[in-house]
């Protein structure tokens, strides 16, 4: 499964995240509380990393610790600056906020990694960004301070994504997500104290579908961010927005409007875009060599 293209992992990636978001969001709706539901991803989440780490006799030698902490607790801020946000802020405007983290992402890579850019990619990360804003609709009604929040969300998330970038050079991939899972678990360990729910049967089943999404998208992901450079791979993520769209018909009867078909057909006319001048690099490396 490595050997598929990085923006192809990437999309796998949104994908599964998406799926997560249903299972979340279903799980919420049932009376969990979110700091249990990070708890208990975080958990199964590490329990299925350390069996995959054993299974491949993968290494357990960590080279720079500091990084795959400050993966970790970027993402763990990042996700709970998020749900904050989602108490104060209307859902499309948190979004739509917390989706600016690919900018941040090629902008912190550029500063500290020393990744530049593709000339493609800027048109491609504005249609996608703006077929985002169709999808999403913000009101700008939301309060000063929850937009704040869902913006540092994907500022968070941004340094995130380059960590994970800087960390795969020398990390075992199993390693950084093991150490992000560790880092929820710890966080929603801490916000739950004295509001633990025990889940039903049914509840139990919704928890471990968010484990195995979140698994899913978290190893894609890892493995895309190897692959491509981190301003590219994450413009792909704003494909989870149209998902969540479409999720949202098909699961919740929410319905599709004119706005948001905009969005999904800009957006993949930026994937497209992405795709082709991606396409285009390896075929001129490849002549090169």
């Amino acid at each position: 499964m490595t050997r598929l293209p990085g923006l192809v992992l990437m999309a796998m990636s949104a994908l599964s995240f998406s799926l997560m978001a249903v299972f979340i969001r279903v799980a919420a709706r049932s009376g969990i509380p979110t700091a249990e539901i990070a708890f208990v991803r975080g958990v199964l989440c590490a329990v299925l990393t350390v069996a995959a780490i054993h299974a491949a006799a993968g290494p357990w030698r960590i080279g720079r610790p500091w990084l795959l902490l400050l993966r970790g607790a970027t993402g763990t801020t990042g996700l709970f600056l998020y749900v904050h946000a989602l108490g104060r802020a209307p859902l499309s405007d948190a979004m739509a906020l917390q989706y600016t983290h690919p900018f941040f992402a090629a902008l912190f890579a550029g500063w500290f990694l020393g990744e530049r850019l593709p000339r493609h990619c800027i048109p491609a990360m504005l249609l996608c960004a703006a077929g985002a804003a169709f999808i999403l609709r913000p009101t700008g009604e939301g309060d000063l301070y929850g937009n704040v929040i869902a913006l540092l969300s994907g500022v968070s998330s941004g340094v995130a994504y380059t960590a994970i970038r800087a960390a795969a050079r020398t990390e075992s991939p199993l390693l950084i997500i093991l150490v992000l899972h560790l880092t929820t678990a710890v966080a929603g360990l801490v916000a739950m104290l004295g509001n633990f729910v025990w889940p039903s049967t049914e509840q139990w089943g919704l928890l471990v579908g968010v484990a195995l999404a979140s698994q899913a998208g978290q190893w894609c992901l890892t493995h895309g961010l190897r692959k491509e450079r981190a301003g590219v791979a994450t413009t792909v993520g704003y494909s989870a927005v149209a998902l969540g769209a479409l999720w949202s018909f098909l699961f919740f009867g929410e319905p599709v409007g004119t706005s948001a078909l905009v969005g999904i057909a800009t957006m993949t006319a930026g994937m497209a875009l992405l795709s082709h001048g991606a396409s285009t690099r390896t075929r001129a490396q490849a002549h090169r060599t």
